[in-house]
């Protein structure tokens, strides 16, 4: 039985490895950012009476206050 000349070879696929590693670093740098972020905007919730006490301030002028150093 004679051979096909004309098939093509077989498909050379990369390793998924090589691939993978740019995706989980890029995921892991935002993770990272993401949990900055959050700690950074709930850390003032769980100290606003110490806050309001050290500031000498009202609720409200230490709301205006953390929105200036947050945003």
């Amino acid at each position: 039985m004679p051979t096909n000349i004309n098939t093509p070879p077989p498909p050379t696929h990369k390793p998924a490895t090589s691939l993978q590693t740019p995706y989980i670093v890029a995921w892991f740098l935002c993770l990272v950012f993401y949990l900055l972020q959050y700690s950074t905007r709930s850390a003032p919730s769980v100290m606003v009476s110490e806050l309001v006490s050290s500031f000498g301030l009202t609720t409200v002028g230490l709301g205006s206050l953390l929105r200036r150093v947050v945003s």
